[in-house]
């Protein structure tokens, strides 16, 4: 079944089933509320059965929505909230076995879903907060923005930054198509899609009315845009224009996710049922084809809850839903990013004492690869070590020997010269 679920300033996570109550009509049920964080839920992603939210208290909450068990937190590596997560779903697959979250001070680190949910690796290139994450379908590449107006592409088989260039100032998101084939960037008033294959070659622009806040694909060609004046907007990439125009809420739309159809195994049919959410604490749902014919002012949804707080992030869960084959990457062996091999079902505890120790930010050890060459390491940029938090058994926390981070310049490390003078010799 079908979910929908939503983060707010008050640091509460908002969970609601998607039911049928009727041949065409829906409901939302509540089916869980609780508070996931000590500070407002900055971002939120699902994947599978998990759910994972960011929050301002420099942690990424996990919670398994199909068992209904709040699984605990992870101390976030970096400095600051943890202002981006994204999921990575392996093809053939409905079950994520690696997590990416972007933090406050440009770092990105990756973690394993499931056992201990260690940290992988942590990338580093950005200079300010990640504003968004988005994995190729293969898991050979990650895109992610900032603050510092930068999109870097993220070799993951390698754990380095490939590729960076310059982007418009005040992005809010990036995102791969389902097929991998396009990417698109909202900025602003703008929104560009980008060829993958053509050495990121615009295909399609679109100017919006009023910015854009969140956005998720529907298909391969069609984008889906939330906006500050409340609006949905449909962007279709093969008629480069804008296909519908919906006045969803009175208030900034700061949500969006698709629901795709569930008899839809393949994952080739696209999303016509959307949900919204918009800071006036309400969750809506959408079905497309019935708005498309009506005035944008007078689009009635097929149902709404009323969570009475301010929201801030949405998304989708979709548990039996399976990532195509056909995406899978010519070399699984090392498309996915991280350790090899599929997750493994042991979830970690909780932590039951939450008051001491978040501030402090324990840093994380990265899993550097065995394969890693002796002169991949020797053009490193800096190495430190630390100890890796985690929960035992009865909720004690445990530490562990830390690994060594490894972080990899863009460009080769000049070394510095000595400075100094040498003193003159005294007249006799």
């Amino acid at each position: 079944m079908s979910s929908l679920v939503a983060g707010s300033y008050e640091r509460f996570l908002f969970g609601y089933e998607v039911k049928p109550a009727g041949k065409e009509l829906k409901e939302l049920s509540r089916t869980v509320s609780f508070a996931a964080h000590k500070g407002p839920v900055k971002c939120i992603v699902g994947a599978g059965p998990f759910v994972a939210s960011g929050g301002a208290d420099d942690t990424v909450h996990i919670y398994n929505a199909e068992a209904g068990s709040d699984l605990g937190f992870l101390m976030n590596p970096g400095d600051g909230a943890v202002t981006a997560v994204e999921f990575y779903t392996p093809a053939g697959t409905s079950q994520p076995t690696h997590l990416m979250s972007g933090a406050a001070d440009g770092s990105i680190s990756v973690w394993g879903v499931g056992g201990a949910w260690d940290c992988l690796k942590i990338l580093k290139g950005h200079k300010k907060e990640v504003t968004s994450l988005s994995v190729h379908p293969s898991g050979l590449l990650a895109l992610s923005t900032a603050r510092d107006d930068m999109v870097r592409m993220w070799n993951m088989t390698k754990g380095r930054s490939q590729y960076k260039t310059k982007i418009p100032p005040g992005t809010e998101g990036v995102c791969f198509s389902p097929n991998g084939d396009i990417y698109a960037l909202l900025s602003g008033l703008k929104v560009t899609a980008h060829n993958v294959s053509e050495e990121g070659d615009i295909a399609a622009t679109f100017d919006l009315e009023k910015r854009g806040l969140c956005m998720t694909f529907l298909s391969d060609e069609v984008i889906l845009v939330g906006g500050e004046d409340g609006s949905l907007r449909v962007l279709d990439l093969r008629a480069d224009k804008v296909q519908l125009a919906v006045q969803a809420h009175g208030t900034r739309v700061r949500g969006v996710a698709a629901l795709f159809p569930e008899a839809d195994a393949a994952g080739s049919q696209p999303a016509h049922c959307v949900g919204s959410a918009a800071s006036d604490g309400l969750i809506r749902l959408w079905d497309l084809r019935s708005t498309g014919s009506a005035d944008a002012s007078q689009a009635q949804p097929l149902c709404e809850a009323s969570t009475s707080a301010r929201l801030t992030c949405l998304t989708a869960l979709q548990p039996g839903r399976t990532v195509p084959s056909s995406l899978a990457a010519p070399q699984p062996s090392t498309g996915a990013p991280g350790r090899k091999g599929a997750a493994e079902t042991q979830q970690p505890r909780k932590r039951q004492d939450r008051g001491e120790g978040q501030g402090e930010g324990a840093a994380v050890a990265a899993d550097v690869r065995k394969e890693a060459s002796k002169k991949a390491q020797e053009r490193a940029k800096g190495r430190k070590s630390s100890t890796v938090e985690a929960t035992g058994e009865q909720g004690i926390v445990v530490q562990r020997a830390a690994e060594v981070v490894v972080e990899f310049p863009d460009e080769p490390v000049k070394k510095k010269k000595k400075s100094g003078t040498k003193g003159k010799k005294g007249s006799k």
